[in-house]
């Protein structure tokens, strides 16, 4: 009781920024926890080729939302919001103009060829009007949504975040039992008629403050900044997101939704890394400027063996989870799992070895890696699931994000040259130990699969290691949990500084 109280006061006494860092991590959990919850619910109400069908919508949102908006929302709007508070009203007015004449272009450009792109996406004219729909309602969110984090405002976040978390799956459920022969359709009408209903003040209430619809210098500024990072961030989806188009494609909509649903799984430990990350990031560009790399080099190692850890326990409860997650019909997705979990592992290595590469201002090195690694995905998918089907694009993710991650290591050790450091950034020894050993064991927990008391054995064994090593854990987690702490004393004191 004592320890509880003691937390209760320590959180009282936190700072305002402080308690939205904890509130924004325990929104994206909640966020990830409703999808979670829901999966075994949507499998079940909608076959496999709906399910597929479903997600290749999803994953072609994700790519005309980067193709028609350059994700103005991101990056350059982010940057004037901190660096130019007094008109961030104005800005935001503006930038959601410019996104409605994007979004109306691109409107535009799909009805003059209807015909031939509804083809090439695989999906019919009102799936495409309410995809163009959700393009326009989600940059609403993302305007509101970031202004609110810049100002660490948590409360109305969270409310929304909740709100709209439970809206969707639910409308979902609802819409979809409601008819039988357009199921998906039912489903995509429920996220749309949820996200308007929700976001359309926030558009309202920021053209309000602002009151400017158009103000050049404003467009074209986003758009010089955010052009440029088009192909990374369209290379960032198109590795995400291709397979599964490519899977419907070759091998047709029921592979691909036995697909989705095995690689939605596994990207659930993604939210690991972007919590991870959230913390990292700022912490690794105050080691890069005050020369700090021996605590980078220790924390990059630590972090990684937890990543490869977390990643790792999901590739052993595969089977049992995917017996939660889905009826029969989906369980070929057993053996996409592994490959699809160690390929997030990679995820986190390259963006560890980004924060250098944006640090030191080698915003080109990360887009050549993007698109090489984009790139390689397509090839490796064209050759490869024609050959062995749609198990194959697991692997041949996995194998370009290994490739991106060695990039991104490469163009490190460029910058460590070029820089003229003496030393290194991360103990690649130790990072190469740990990918190799993660790796090997996920491959021979897989080769268990079939044999349950062989993994429960070494389940067994797992949990016995980690009692044992439970203070080195916990005093791991204390030191990555502390680095927040850090740099917010670090800035306070630059703050104290500058002024005086």
């Amino acid at each position: 009781m004592n320890k509880v109280k003691g937390l209760i006061n320590k959180y009282k006494n936190m700072n305002k920024a402080a308690k939205a860092t904890i509130w924004f991590v325990i929104c994206s959990f909640f966020q990830r926890g409703i999808t979670v919850i829901t999966t075994p619910i949507f499998t079940r109400l909608l076959t496999t080729d709906e399910y597929g069908l479903f997600n290749v919508f999803t994953s072609w949102l994700e790519i005309l939302t980067v193709i028609v908006t350059f994700r103005i929302c991101y990056g350059q709007y982010m940057r004037i919001l901190i660096k130019y508070p007094d008109e961030r009203d104005a800005f935001t007015s503006s930038m959601q103009g410019l996104t409605c004449v994007q979004v109306a272009v691109g409107l535009a450009v799909y009805l003059i060829f209807r015909e031939p792109l509804n083809s090439f996406f695989g999906m019919t004219t009102p799936m495409m009007l309410c995809l163009f729909g959700m393009i326009l309602f989600s940059t609403w969110f993302s305007f509101w949504s970031s202004k609110e984090r810049v100002d660490f405002n948590y409360r109305k976040l969270i409310l929304v975040t909740v709100i709209v978390s439970i809206l969707k799956p639910l409308s979902g459920i609802v819409l979809v039992l409601s008819t039988d022969d357009h199921k998906v359709m039912a489903r995509i009408i429920g996220l749309l008629a949820v996200e308007f209903i929700v976001y359309v003040w926030m558009f309202i209430s920021h053209m309000k403050k602002g009151k400017v619809f158009f103000n050049k210098r404003y467009w074209k500024s986003a758009l010089l900044f955010n052009l440029p990072l088009v192909p990374h961030y369209l290379s960032q989806i198109i590795l995400n997101h291709s397979d599964r188009i490519m899977i419907k494609n070759i091998c047709g909509d029921d592979m691909a939704g036995i697909y989705s649903l095995a690689y939605s799984m596994a990207m659930i430990m993604v939210l690991f890394n972007a919590s991870l990350q959230n913390t990292i990031t700022p912490w690794s560009f105050q080691q890069l400027k005050d020369q700090n790399y021996p605590a980078m080099r220790k924390i990059g190692s630590l972090t990684s063996f937890m990543i490869a850890s977390v990643n790792f326990t999901l590739i052993i409860f595969a089977p049992e989870l995917l017996v939660i997650f889905a009826p029969k019909s989906y369980h070929e997705a057993l053996y996409v799992i592994p490959p699809v979990a160690m390929g997030v592992y990679f995820m986190y290595l390259y963006g560890l070895f980004s924060n250098v590469e944006m640090y030191h201002g080698r915003n080109k090195y990360v887009m050549i890696a993007s698109v090489t690694g984009a790139v390689l995905n397509l090839i490796l998918n064209a050759i490869f699931i024609p050959l062995f089907g749609y198990i194959a694009a697991a692997y041949t993710t996995l194998v370009c994000y290994i490739v991106y991650s060695s990039m991104h290591f490469m163009f490190t050790q460029v910058i460590k040259k070029k820089e003229k450091i003496d030393q290194q950034f991360y103990d690649i020894k130790i990072m190469l130990l740990i990918s190799l050993s993660f790796v090997s064991l996920s491959f021979l927990m897989t080769l268990t699969y079939p044999y349950p008391f062989i993994r429960y054995g070494i389940i067994i064994v797992l949990l016995i290691l980690v009692f044992i090593f439970r203070k080195c854990i916990i005093k791991t987690v204390k030191q990555i949990l502390t680095l927040k702490k850090g740099v917010k004393k670090q800035n306070e004191a630059n703050k104290k500084t500058n002024t005086d």
